[in-house]
């Protein structure tokens, strides 16, 4: 459904925002720090492709947006690109990065 499509490409942007301290990143996106740029580049050496989309070439921002909702919709497409899997994987599967997910009902794995 295109609005899920939306709401989680969406929700990633905001979670780029807002989680980059908790990532221990120094710059103010996730998406533009070293840590989600080399994933990026260690994904492309592996499959050729530059991003997760074809929306997510234009920034590394809509690329890590675009990650997110496959993440959370359709994880099996990120298989190819399991540099930014194993990140995600590292946050949202923490007690330490999110520790309010270890209530919730929805199942992450």
């Amino acid at each position: 459904n295109y609005i899920y499509t939306i709401l989680y490409h969406e929700l990633g942007h905001a979670y780029d925002y807002h989680f980059a301290k908790e990532w221990g990143v120094e710059t103010e996106l996730i998406s533009s720090s070293d840590l989600w740029l080399n994933a990026m580049k260690e994904d492309q050496e592996l499959n050729s492709q530059p991003s997760v989309s074809e929306y997510g070439n234009n920034a590394s921002g809509e690329d890590f947006a675009d990650t997110i909702y496959l993440y959370f919709v359709n994880p099996s497409k990120l298989d190819n690109f399991p540099n930014r899997k194993r990140l995600l994987d590292e946050k949202f599967k923490s007690k330490k990065y999110h520790p309010e997910l270890n209530s919730c009902s929805v199942d992450l794995n």
